[in-house]
C-alpha cells in the first residue's frame, strides 16, 4: 500500500492552523506538507506543554537578554530534550519517555529541520553553534549486487537475464507481468511508467517492429526521455488491456495505461501507485530468495545492457532513453530527428540485449489465436441470441393461433349445442 504522510483518520489540525505564527510558518510552502509538518509540530507542543505563541514569545524575550550568560537557550534546550525524547532517550527537560522511539536520522529531521523552520520564518532563529546539532548517523554502503540464496551469491551478469525470466514467471498478474517487461525494456521508472496513458501507447506503436515509442518528461528531473517497450512487453501490454475489457472496464484514449485493480467511489479505475509494484516486485524476490533486485536496480540492468557495443556518440542516445542530460552529437540529432529511423535503431541494436523470454513470437501467436477464438464465440453467442428471439417469436404465434383456433372451437361447440336445442324442439312439436 501506499504510505501516507498523512496524520491518521480523525486528526484534526484546524485549530494549529488558525494560529497566526503557525500561519507564518506554512506559508509559500507546498500544501502537501502541511499536515506532515503539523503533525510532527503537535506532537513536540505536546511535549513541552506549551503553545506556539507562548514558545515564540519566551524565545524572543530570551534573545533580548544583553548579557550572554544570562541567556536561558530555553529554545535551544527544548528542542535537544525532544531529540533526546523521540530516541527513547531520558532527556534533559522533563520524565518524559517515549514508548516508541524513532531512528537518530529520523528525529535529527524533525527537530533541527521541521521544528526549527517554525522559528526561522517568525524571525526569531535558534542559532546552533557548529557542531551542536547532531551530526547524522552516516549508513553502511548500500549493497547493489544482485544475490541469491541463504548465503548471498552473487549473480553474474550473463545469469541475470535468467533470473528476470524467473521474476517475471513468478508474478501472478497480467499487469504485473506487463509493468515488468516495460520497465526492463524501457528503463523507465514506476512514477513515470504510470503517468502513461493509453493514448501514449497507440501513438507510440510501431506495429512493423512490434514495439511501442514513449517520450516524456521525468518527474524526478524534469528531463526528457525518448525510449521504447519491446516487442516482449507490448504483447504482455496487449494482454493485459484485453483483461480490462473483459472484466467491464470501458477503456478511453485518456485512460490510464495502468490501474488499480478496484473502481473507486466514483466508479473509476485509478492510476497505479507507485509503490504497489516495488511492494508486490519484492514479495517475488523474497520466494526466489534474491537480494538487492528493486526498480532502481532494474533501471540501472536497462541502462548498462544499453550502452553494451555502443560507440561513444552512441551513448548519448542512451542517456537520453534513461532521460538523462546529454549532449547533442550527429549521430544523436540523425537518429533521434526521425522516430521511424529511431524505431529502427532499437529493434536492431537495443532489444536484442533486453529480450527474456525467447518467446515474442509464440505470445503473439497464441494472442492472435485467444483473439479469434474469442471472436468466434461472440459469433456463436449472437447466434444463439437471435435464435432464442426467433423462438420466442414462434412460440407466441403459435400461441396466438391456438388461443384463436379455441375460441373457434368455443363457437362451433355453442353453434351445434343450439342447432341441437332447436331439433328437439321441432320434434316435441
Amino acid at each position: 500500500m501506499l504510505k501516507k504522510t498523512f496524520p491518521k483518520k480523525g486528526k484534526d489540525y484546524s485549530e494549529l492552523k488558525s494560529d497566526k505564527y503557525v500561519q507564518r510558518w506554512l506559508e509559500n510552502i507546498s500544501s502537501k506538507t502541511h499536515n506532515q509538518k503539523l503533525a510532527v509540530f503537535q506532537k513536540f507542543l505536546n511535549f513541552v506543554e506549551k503553545s506556539p505563541e507562548e514558545l515564540i514569545l519566551e524565545h524572543s524575550k530570551d534573545l533580548t537578554e544583553i548579557d550572554p550568560i544570562k541567556r536561558s537557550n530555553i529554545a535551544k534546550r527544548q528542542l535537544n530534550a525532544y531529540f533526546q525524547f523521540l530516541k527513547g532517550e531520558h532527556n534533559s527537560l522533563n520524565s518524559k519517555m517515549n514508548s516508541k522511539p524513532i531512528s537518530h536520522n529520523s528525529a535529527r529531521i524533525k527537530v533541527y529541520s521541521m521544528i526549527l523552520g517554525f522559528y526561522a520564518r517568525n524571525h526569531v532563529k535558534i542559532q546552533f553553534d557548529r557542531g551542536e546539532i547532531p551530526a547524522e548517523e552516516k549508513k553502511g554502503i548500500t549493497d547493489k549486487v544482485w544475490r541469491n540464496g541463504k548465503d548471498s551469491e552473487r549473480i553474474s551478469n550473463e545469469d541475470k537475464k535468467d533470473w528476470l525470466k524467473k521474476i517475471y514467471n513468478q508474478f501472478s498478474t497480467a499487469k504485473n507481468k506487463a509493468i515488468f517487461l516495460c520497465m526492463k525494456s524501457s528503463g523507465l521508472d514506476p512514477v513515470d511508467l504510470f503517468n502513461l496513458t493509453i493514448s501514449d501507447y497507440h501513438k507510440g506503436y510501431f506495429k512493423k517492429y512490434s514495439i511501442c515509442y514513449v517520450e516524456g518528461n521525468r518527474s524526478k528531473t524534469k528531463e526528457t526521455f525518448q525510449t521504447f517497450f519491446d516487442s516482449e512487453a507490448c504483447d504482455a501490454l496487449y494482454t493485459y488491456m484485453k483483461e480490462r475489457k473483459r472484466r467491464g472496464e470501458n477503456l478511453q484514449q485518456n485512460s490510464w495505461l495502468f490501474v488499480v485493480d478496484k473502481k473507486n467511489k466514483n466508479g473509476e479505475y485509478r492510476k497505479m501507485f507507485y509503490t504497489r509494484f516495488a511492494i508486490d516486485l519484492k514479495a517475488v524476490c523474497e520466494i526466489l530468495e534474491l537480494k538487492n533486485i528493486t526498480t532502481k536496480r532494474i533501471r540501472a540492468w536497462f541502462d548498462s545492457n544499453v550502452k553494451k557495443g555502443l560507440d561513444a556518440e552512441l551513448l548519448t542516445v542512451s542517456e537520453r532513453m534513461m532521460g538523462h542530460k546529454t549532449d547533442i552529437t550527429a549521430k544523436y540529432q540523425q537518429i533521434l530527428k526521425d522516430t521511424e529511423e529511431f524505431a529502427k535503431f532499437y529493434k536492431d541494436e537495443i532489444e536484442p540485449k533486453l529480450l527474456i523470454l525467447g518467446r515474442s513470437e509464440y505470445v503473439k501467436k497464441i494472442n492472435e489465436d485467444i483473439e479469434s477464438l474469442q471472436n468466434t464465440i461472440q459469433l456463436q453467442a449472437e447466434k444463439i441470441t437471435k435464435i432464442e428471439a426467433e423462438n420466442k417469436e414462434m412460440k407466441k404465434i403459435l400461441e396466438d393461433r391456438l388461443q384463436k383456433s379455441e375460441k373457434n372451437m368455443q363457437k362451433m361447440m355453442k353453434i351445434i349445442e343450439n342447432l341441437q336445442k332447436d331439433m328437439k324442439k321441432q320434434i316435441l312439436s
